[in-house]
């Protein structure tokens, strides 16, 4: 599955998808409270039968994404990086990881460069069992400051749930694209991971 390029708005209706486009500065009632909620949705999204490593013995990208400049151009802006799948019925030792802003991210080859904000560490136990993996990233400071804080949120395969990696500061750059990559490490055999569903939501 290749790389999924997030290109910029250029319009105000989008009709290769039927649907129109709102600024991203409207903000929708909350129920009948005063409350008032940004926009979001999901930007991204890769579903397949399976996704397995091209190699073994590295962090191999599943799936990846540009994302393009500007996307965090004031604070609060967010995404939410979810991947899911399955392991094999072995104790080979397997990995999955959510890399932010990698120097390369080919699919099917080892990644380079970037920041680990989530992973599941090595499972070993025996049991053909799915597996999730989640992490957020959110803009904080002013506007062109390059601050982002990554944020694990999860990761559970079967029912062993692993531990949170530490909140990240990065500094990508904002007003340029970036790299988002989710990788597997298959020890033994490509086989031993497969991943079925990818998804880049993003929050106002």
């Amino acid at each position: 599955m290749p790389g999924i390029l997030i290109g910029p708005i250029t319009g105000f209706t989008d009709r290769s998808k039927g649907k129109g486009i709102v600024s991203s500065a409207w903000l929708a009632q909350m129920g009948r409270s005063a409350a008032a909620m940004a926009g979001g949705g999901n930007i991204a999204a890769v579903v397949s039968a399976g996704i397995s490593p091209g190699s073994i013995n590295n962090d191999n990208v599943l799936v990846s994404w540009t994302v393009p400049a500007n996307l965090f151009d004031i604070a609060g802006r967010g995404l939410l990086i979810t991947a899911m799948g399955s392991v094999a019925n072995n104790t080979n030792s397997k990995t999955l990881k959510i890399i932010a802003g990698c120097t390369t991210a080919t699919v099917g080859s080892a990644v380079t460069g970037g920041t680990t904000i989530a992973t599941t560490t090595a499972y070993t136990t025996t049991g053909a069992v799915g597996w999730q993996i989640m992490a957020q990233i959110f803009k904080y400071g002013a506007g062109g400051s390059n601050t982002q804080i990554a944020l694990h949120q999860g990761a559970v395969i079967g029912s062993a749930n692993q531990a949170l990696v530490v909140p990240s500061a990065l500094t990508l750059t904002e007003n340029a694209s970036f790299l988002l990559a989710i990788t597997g490490n298959a020890v033994t055999a490509t086989t031993d991971i497969v991943l079925n569903f990818a998804e880049l939501f993003a929050t106002n």
